[in-house]
């Protein structure tokens, strides 16, 4: 396979939707995009068509590569996934120069999370976790509705753990706040698994166990199952670390 990232003749956008078409055997609305949250994302509507927005790294990858992209879009398997994926990885300094930097905030109000994400790779992690983290804005509505919230996020490309501002009420318990940034520290210690259908397992059976090994671990989950709802309230109300 040619090198990922810029070693091949770079394919038009009409090329590209030319390629993926034939490989679905259906029409596309293809989309090119240009940042750090969207490599690739298919929506299908109820009238039968579908949209893929691809990054633009893809204009100029192997034809391999565009092929798995038109096998994820018919219907994801563990071959095109681990292809896309090995692309992906290969490109992340690209994608990084095209994204502009994100603010690093980790002193909130009352939480610094410098010195948790410290204290955490020492104990847990042998001082091995390469990444930044930050107070990020509020993410916004859940696509499980109302009762659901994203307390945090590891972005592999940018090599940063974004964590909701709501973590930094007053009232929150510290051991929560530190199993939030332990969870987001295994992300970026694991990566992505890819399952036996082929799709991506963000949670498998042994991110829970090693989940477990939290020396807070109950503690926190007791915590969370008592304040979720107050929780909620706040987060609705929380946009951003002041």
């Amino acid at each position: 396979m040619p090198v990922p990232g810029g070693a091949n003749l770079p394919y038009s956008a009409a090329k590209l939707k030319q390629i993926l078409e034939e490989r679905v055997s259906a029409p596309l609305e293809v989309v090119i995009v240009k940042n750090a949250w969207t490599v690739l994302r298919q929506t299908r509507f109820k009238d039968g068509r579908r949209r893929v927005r691809v990054h633009e790294i893809f204009l100029d990858a192997p034809i391999d590569v565009l092929l798995a992209i038109g096998d994820w879009v018919r219907k994801p398997t563990k071959a095109a996934n681990l292809v896309l994926d090995t692309y992906v990885l290969g490109c992340h300094d690209r994608i990084r120069a095209l994204t502009p930097p994100t603010p690093i905030r980790t002193r909130g109000k009352n939480i610094d999370l410098a010195p948790i994400f410290l204290k955490l790779q020492k104990q847990y992690f042998e001082k091995t976790i390469d990444c930044n983290i930050t107070f990020g804005d509020a993410p916004g509505a859940s696509r499980r509705g109302r009762r659901a919230i994203q307390y945090g996020v590891y972005d592999s490309v940018k090599k940063l753990i974004r964590i909701h501002p709501v973590l930094d009420e007053p009232w929150i318990s510290r051991a929560f706040v530190e199993f939030i940034v332990f969870h987001e520290m295994l992300h970026a210690a694991l990566g992505v698994e890819i399952d036996l259908d082929g799709r991506r397992a963000h949670h498998p059976p042994r991110f829970r166990a090693l989940e477990r090994a939290f020396d807070r671990y109950e503690e926190a989950r007791k915590w969370e199952d008592v304040n979720f709802n107050k929780i909620l309230r706040a987060a609705r109300e929380v946009t951003q670390i002041r």
